[in-house]
């Protein structure tokens, strides 16, 4: 059952990515990249959520009241 997800999300087309204006009006490719959530730690009243962005580590800051987001765009 597993491999079978993992084939289909492997065959599916992925979405074209989007073109933004860069700095001399020429026209780049940006991807949004999902990173999910790889970790949490609390200090004082901030909680800083941690997450992995294509092998890349990433950190956003939140209320200590607040629940981290499953994951962000990077």
């Amino acid at each position: 059952m597993a491999l079978a997800t993992i084939v289909a999300l492997a065959v599916a087309p992925a979405a074209p990515p989007a073109k933004v204006a860069g700095p001399t009006s020429e026209r780049t490719w940006q991807l949004a990249v999902n990173c999910p959530k790889t970790g949490e730690q609390t200090s004082g009243t901030n909680k800083i959520c941690f997450y992995n962005c294509v092998g890349s580590m990433t950190a956003i800051t939140v209320r200590s009241t607040q629940l981290c987001p499953l994951s962000i765009q990077g």
